[in-house]
């Protein structure tokens, strides 16, 4: 092999230090910095400043999965934040919709659902919550009427089927009147947040 000369090498080496050269390249520079002292010194430089380089991206990795597992922690604290707002907010409302002014309490559950979307951009778990925490405490209302019931008169297996499923289509009631909340709070936010 005739010597090549030294600028072509050096231009080769840091693909030969990346491992992206050709076995050919690889050859002829191995075989020349056999002989050029020069070109053997600037592969060293080269692979030690290589070296380092891994090892700051390595430092940068690491610092990757700290930021994974802080962005983990905040999606884990806004989730449960939105439960308990649910929650909380769905117990209020069904405890301000029961009762005398049972009307007047509906206008409080899209309040709830807009609310609940705007805070955390969650279309389902207002009209959820209030399904659920409303089916309890219906039941929960059918459960003591039945077994006052039951002394007097006596009670069947079908008085709580009935019941349970008039307690489903009720609470289905509550929650359609949050969704329209949440789709208060869609149309809110897209005619006035949206820039």
């Amino acid at each position: 092999m005739n010597m090549i000369d030294c600028k072509v090498i050096r231009d080769l080496m840091t693909l030969y230090v990346d491992g992206l050269s050709s076995e050919e390249s690889n050859e002829i520079i191995e075989h020349h910095i056999k002989k050029c002292s020069k070109c053997n010194d600037y592969l060293n430089s080269l692979s030690d400043e290589c070296f380092l380089e891994k090892n700051v991206v390595d430092k940068y990795e690491v610092d990757d999965k700290v930021e994974q597992k802080i962005v983990q922690d905040i999606k884990r604290s806004n989730v449960s934040k939105l439960l308990i707002y649910s929650i909380v907010g769905g117990v209020l409302a069904t405890l301000l919709t029961s009762g005398s002014l049972i009307f007047n309490g509906f206008l409080l559950l899209p309040l709830f659902g807009a609310v609940i979307y705007l805070k955390f951009k969650n279309k389902l778990i207002a009209p959820l919550s209030i399904y659920v925490i409303q089916f309890l405490n219906l039941s929960i209302d059918m459960f003591i009427d039945l077994s006052i019931q039951s002394e007097n008169i006596g009670v069947t297996l079908w008085d709580y089927v009935s019941y349970t499923c008039g307690n489903a289509i009720f609470a289905l009631f509550f929650m359609g009147f949050t969704f329209i909340g949440v789709v208060i709070g869609i149309l809110i936010e897209k005619i006035f947040l949206d820039k």
